[in-house]
């Protein structure tokens, strides 16, 4: 079957799109190529048109989650500047939304813990992406007047970071949501927010 210019383009992205959610939501070590690929509506085989090896997909979907990340974060503060950027954002970070839809959330919060387990590869796109997302948390501080913005962007990150976790950790649906509500209003009150 001879298929269109684009369907190579089409399916690879699928793959990658597939990829990212499984990884987010059982981690990378236990993403299968030949299940992943049956999700997709391909053979095993298939796979090898479009990477050489497993891990070289898991590092191109490390690279989708970041791009998804990043361009969450965009939408999210589109219209805001200053601190109202950086509030809307550790409102969005720290929401029941962002808790519940693990597949499609930040992959700080999904596969930082398993992140000595990948390749050098994934490893790299990890921290390509974990730069980036950094370097826009530091520009909108930045611009807020924090002199210590570059610090701060890390020290915002892991405290947000670690809520989610342990939000998606705590099985009572209302301690969750006291979890994620007083590490924003501590975040809030740190960065003088409200």
């Amino acid at each position: 079957m001879r298929y269109n210019d684009g369907h190579k383009a089409r399916t690879h992205a699928l793959i990658i799109s597939h990829a990212a959610q499984v990884i987010r939501l059982k981690g990378p070590e236990q993403m299968s190529v030949a299940s992943l690929m049956q999700q997709v509506g391909l053979t095993h085989g298939g796979f090898y048109a479009h990477f050489k090896t497993k891990d070289e997909l898991i590092a191109a979907a490390i690279e989708h989650m970041f791009a998804e990340s990043l361009a969450y974060f965009d939408q999210v503060v589109a219209g805001h500047t200053g601190k109202d950027a950086i509030a809307a954002y550790i409102s969005f970070y720290l929401s029941g939304l962002h808790r519940d839809k693990r597949a499609e959330g930040c992959p700080l919060a999904t596969i930082a813990q398993q992140l000595t387990q990948l390749a050098p590869l994934g490893q790299q796109a990890f921290a390509n992406g974990m730069q980036e997302l950094l370097g826009k948390l530091t520009k909108y501080l930045a611009d807020a007047g924090f002199t210590d913005a570059n610090a701060l962007s890390y020290s915002v990150f892991a405290d947000m970071v670690g809520a989610i976790t342990l939000a998606r950790c705590e099985l009572d649906q209302e301690r969750s949501d006291q979890m994620l509500n007083a590490s924003r209003t501590a975040l809030y009150t740190r960065l003088a927010l409200i």
